[in-house]
């Protein structure tokens, strides 16, 4: 059970991570195209 919380929390974490990249990336292009 707590082997499962740990990787949902890790799924969690990964996909905040990958927002996160993603969102630095829009705003990179968005300053490159000003």
């Amino acid at each position: 059970m707590s082997d499962k919380n740990t990787r949902e929390e890790e799924i969690e974490h990964e996909r905040k991570r990958a927002q996160e990249e993603r969102d630095r990336l829009e705003r990179e292009e968005q300053e490159r195209l000003e």
